[in-house]
């Protein structure tokens, strides 16, 4: 790998990092459905396993509107 690539790689890890950052950061946040369907695409998708698929930001947005209702723990 040249210095170019190593740098590029590294520079994509603390993106990645920042994003997961955000997220956690919204999720404390009674899971913010602004916050993180701000972190999506616009056809996005949000796999939440046994808590469904929601794909597009719209339905990111509106699956997490009121979810800390449901899920009342955020484990990172």
């Amino acid at each position: 790998m040249n210095d170019s690539a190593r740098l590029q790689w590294l520079y994509d890890i603390e993106c990645i990092k920042q994003l997961k950052a955000r997220y956690c950061a919204f999720a404390d946040q009674d899971y913010d459905p602004d916050g993180i369907a701000s972190l999506f695409v616009a056809d996005g998708v949000w796999d939440g396993g046994p808590f469904g698929r929601h794909e597009g930001r719209a339905a990111i947005h509106e699956f997490f509107t009121g979810v800390s209702k449901v899920v009342s723990f955020v484990d990172h």
